[in-house]
């Protein structure tokens, strides 16, 4: 399996995971001929997808979450959703369910390395960042030895926390460009608006409604929607805003594309520098991310392409990689190169597009 752009699909190829559009999915896993689709890709603001083929068939995804456990997930949290536009009150009767399955799978990996590999382009932000955010929110939380009943309330705030949102006009939330001050002031009503609507049910516990409300606070007092400072923050609104920040820089929607883990990381110790996100909490969460996933394709310091085939535990920075070559726009093997043994050797980037590919790997997709 890897990450490619989607103008280098080539009819080889086979999905290796689905595409969702704004509604639905787009692509299933196992379809072939992806030649055809990539205008509708493209048009569906989908940069890139995983494919299968022989240069990749033994790279295999870590995720900590199954896929089905994912997609049992997405579909009771979509109900739920889906249930609150209409009646405007949430049903929390099936969170617990779905917090249950995400710690359980935690919880049996205790060496797991966090890299989600999604790609989605779906309208429905509330959902699938709700989803991811969760997921993060609750690694950081294994790693910071939160208890088990702590992380329930963790999970569960977390898939709340953003369900303000559907009270929101949708022209603002998913409006691509710049938002005046009072559009602005209109997408933070989200965090009190969801809130009160968590309030009102009085099924979820008062220290996961207050990651609907809190999530947005800064230790620096910058945040909304009071301005809180350090001590005033508690701390599930603390891992909440580090979830919540990292999913979004690192998700690929609709209005933008995805950033790197790198770059998404760079963010976060920044935010924790200028005193904004807890220094200590990014640290942890830090250590243990895949920043650079398998099967992601990655540029390294010679101008070798290779994709990212397995993590090293000791350094993250340096997995595994299989460094590959192009002969009529089909990859081929050259070698499978250890990094923390070849220190000579190191990634300069990664989701690589044909432009950043020399020149004579580039005219081949011109």
């Amino acid at each position: 399996m890897r990450r490619i752009p989607v103008v280098m699909a080539t009819p080889d190829m086979i999905l290796a995971k689905d595409v969702w559009g704004r509604d639905s999915i787009l692509l299933t896993k196992g379809t072939d001929n992806i030649m055809c689709y990539r205008d509708k890709l493209i048009l569906n603001g989908i940069a890139s997808i995983y494919v299968e083929d022989e240069v990749s068939d033994d790279i295999y995804d870590e995720s900590v979450v199954c896929d089905n456990t994912r997609e049992h997930c997405t579909r009771i949290l979509s109900d739920t959703i889906d249930d609150a536009r209409v009646t405007g009150a949430v049903d929390m009767k099936d969170l617990d369910v779905i917090v249950s399955s995400l710690i359980k799978e935690m919880l049996n990996n205790p060496e797991m390395i966090l890299g989600l590999t999604d790609i989605c382009t779906s309208n429905d932000i509330t959902l699938q960042h709700s989803i991811d955010s969760a997921i993060y929110a609750l690694f950081l939380g294994k790693l910071c030895d939160f208890k088990k009943r702590e992380l329930k309330l963790l999970g569960k705030g977390m898939l709340m926390h953003d369900i303000g949102k559907i009270a929101l006009d949708p022209n603002i939330l998913y409006k691509n460009g710049y938002l005046n001050s009072e559009e602005r002031k209109h997408i933070q009503r989200h965090a009190q608006w969801g809130y009160r609507m968590l309030e009102e049910d009085g099924w979820l516990e008062p220290p996961a409604r207050e990651i609907a409300l809190l999530h947005h606070e800064r230790l620096d007092g910058s945040g909304y929607p009071f301005g809180l400072k350090e001590e005033d923050i508690p701390t599930m609104p603390r891992v909440a805003a580090i979830a919540d920040v990292y999913d979004a820089l690192t998700s690929e929607r609709c209005y933008k594309a995805a950033m790197s883990n790198e770059q998404a990381i760079r963010i976060l110790r920044e935010d924790a520098e200028n005193g904004k996100l807890d220094k200590k909490m990014v640290e942890t969460f830090v250590s243990k991310l895949a920043i650079y996933p398998n099967g992601v394709v990655v540029l390294l310091n010679n101008g070798e392409p290779a994709i990212v085939k397995t993590q090293n535990r000791v350094d993250s920075c340096r997995p595994i990689v299989r460094i590959i070559d192009f002969k009529n726009q089909c990859a081929y093997a050259r070698r499978d190169c250890d990094l923390m043994e070849e220190r000579d050797l190191f990634i300069v980037k990664s989701h690589i597009k044909v432009s950043d590919l020399p020149e004579r790997l580039r005219c081949q997709f011109a």
